[in-house]
């Protein structure tokens, strides 16, 4: 079951394009599959609520958001996804922002403002950074959408949820039509695969090394992106291995 509980995301800001009720349909397909699981979802839009979950969350090393998930920069361009047991148990959340970033590349973003991606959980130095130059950060432009600070509690960990839970919230991004949607992931969970399961096309290692000066040391994230193109072809997959069925076109 899904709810929202907040002021209402406005995801369709814009005349609907063709892709929308097929998004919303893999939207529903996917919360099927969710609620099976006697999982209860939210689409929710109050961050200061998602602050303060995260902060439970962190002292189990769960849920360590980026900064561009302060509450008081957010207007009306950000979601997250909370979901819950029968008992109010937490047991998932994500989140989403959107980034209008006009005539500037990804590239000249990150770099102008490299310290909204750095995690507030860990002593960072984003001046000392590294953010390479990805040929493709250097051509994603205009509309972009983040997706991430993704976490599922140990009881759901193996279910198989990682996928309509990831693919839920993106396309649920998608209704607001962005031009891409990325995110970052740890080197360790890129080699599991995690990347496929988000329902991400394409992978680029060792995009940013975060200097961490209380060990003179860097961790890296790896990037991930879709296009547009990528989002409507995923719209048509299937939402997880319990639900095979590709939706085909009307």
């Amino acid at each position: 079951m899904m709810t929202a509980s907040d002021t209402a995301y406005r995801a369709d800001s814009l005349s609907p394009p063709c892709h929308h009720s097929r998004t919303r349909r893999y939207i529903d397909d996917a919360t099927d599959v969710i609620s099976s699981h006697e999982m209860t979802i939210e689409v929710k839009t109050d961050f200061d609520e998602f602050s303060a979950v995260c902060r439970r969350l962190a002292g189990q090393n769960k849920c360590q958001p980026i900064t561009l998930f302060d509450p008081k920069t957010i207007d009306n361009d950000a979601f997250w996804i909370k979901g819950t047991t029968a008992t109010g148990d937490i047991q998932h959340v994500q989140a989403v922002r959107h980034l209008e970033l006009a005539d500037m590349t990804l590239t000249q973003y990150w770099k102008l403002h490299r310290q909204k991606f750095r995690p507030v959980a860990k002593n960072i130095d984003p001046s000392r950074s590294i953010f390479d130059d990805l040929p493709v950060t250097s051509n994603i432009t205009g509309s972009v959408a983040y997706h991430g600070e993704m976490f599922i509690s140990e009881q759901y960990r193996g279910s198989g949820l990682v996928l309509p839970l990831a693919r839920m919230a993106k396309a649920t991004a998608f209704l607001r039509d962005p031009d891409y949607i990325i995110g970052f992931v740890e080197p360790k969970i890129a080699y599991c695969g995690i990347p496929l399961k988000y329902g991400y096309q394409h992978v680029h290692p060792n995009a940013i090394s975060w200097y961490q000066p209380d060990t003179d040391d860097y961790y890296t994230d790896w990037f991930l992106w879709n296009a547009a193109s990528d989002m409507a072809h995923l719209i048509n997959q299937p939402v997880s291995i319990e639900h095979p069925h590709i939706l085909r076109p009307h």
